[in-house]
């Protein structure tokens, strides 16, 4: 292997690879933390698009789909809700005004000052905070050990977390108004040589499973740049391989394996490509047992 230190050892498996999962707010771009693990296929789902007028999908929806961003459940930015519960602070104590000067002076400095407390108390962790991401900018980090994470900020800083009675004070403030939305991000961190994609046609059903038959479509060759992002700011990052003229990994079908049956029983047969330099289709071969 020819990785740099601190980077997981692919060793000689020409189909292992490694993907980035990033998590970022989707109001403010923050970036909050960035895992690199090995690969070797990516399984690609099918139904998550909307099929051609001929019920057919492309390879390249079904990537999409893959690398489309997934919203976390429950999941809040603690700089917008930091943010945010400041803000309601502000807005409650200038909305209350009209109202305080009906009240005796005890109570209404009894009431102020319990808002100016909370509101002194968040404003202070305000600096800490790490600035927003900016819109558009990838993951920046060096964590390339496999199954390792990294938490960073705008720039590279650390991503401070919120103590819990600060964030339980955010919360309380805050409500249910959504502030911040996490999402995740999938990308290709290091295209392997040679790329390996599954689709997975077995779907769950409340009856059992079942067999997607939806067609995808794709051609001879496949460009995984617009899937692929490499570290930025990072100069030990690794470098995509298959690299075609500054252009992003770029492969060529050698090899294609179909499942002949239902969700639960079936045969596989493969199509394999004799010589790289004759064009398709007459440059594929069946391999099957039942011929052999």
């Amino acid at each position: 292997a020819d990785g740099s230190a601190g980077e997981p050892s692919l060793g000689n498996n020409p189909v292992m690879g490694l993907v980035s999962s990033g998590l970022a707010c989707a109001a403010c771009g923050g970036h909050r933390e960035v895992k690199v693990d090995m690969f070797s296929d990516l399984s690609l789902s099918i139904g998550s698009r909307k099929p051609s007028p001929f019920g057919a999908v492309s390879l390249e929806d079904c990537l999409d789909a893959w690398a489309a961003p997934e919203a976390l459940e429950g999941a809040r930015c603690e700089h917008c809700l930091l943010a945010e519960a400041c803000e309601m602070l502000r807005a409650r104590k200038m909305h209350l005004a009209p109202v305080l000067e009906t009240l005796p002076a005890s109570r209404r400095h009894e009431l102020l000052s319990a808002i100016d407390a909370d509101l002194t108390i968040l404003e202070s962790f305000a600096p800490a905070m790490p600035p927003p991401f900016p819109h558009g900018r990838g993951p920046s980090g060096d964590g390339h050990a496999a199954g390792a994470t990294r938490s960073a900020g705008g720039g590279g800083g650390a991503s401070l977390s919120l103590p819990d009675v600060v964030r339980a004070r955010c919360h309380k403030v805050v409500g249910d108004v959504p502030a911040g939305r996490i999402v995740k991000r999938l990308r290709v961190a290091r295209a392997p040589p040679v790329l390996c994609l599954h689709l997975k046609r077995v779907i769950p059903t409340l009856s059992g499973f079942r067999k997607d038959r939806t067609p995808v479509v794709f051609g001879p060759t496949l460009s995984l740049a617009p899937f692929v992002e490499t570290f930025q700011g990072d100069d030990e990052a690794p470098a995509s391989k298959g690299t075609d003229d500054g252009k992003g990994p770029r492969y060529q079908l050698v090899a294609m394996v179909e499942h002949i049956g239902d969700a639960y029983s079936g045969h596989y047969i493969c199509y394999a490509r004799s010589d790289p330099r004759t064009p398709p289709p007459t440059a594929f071969f069946l391999v099957c047992c039942f011929f052999l």
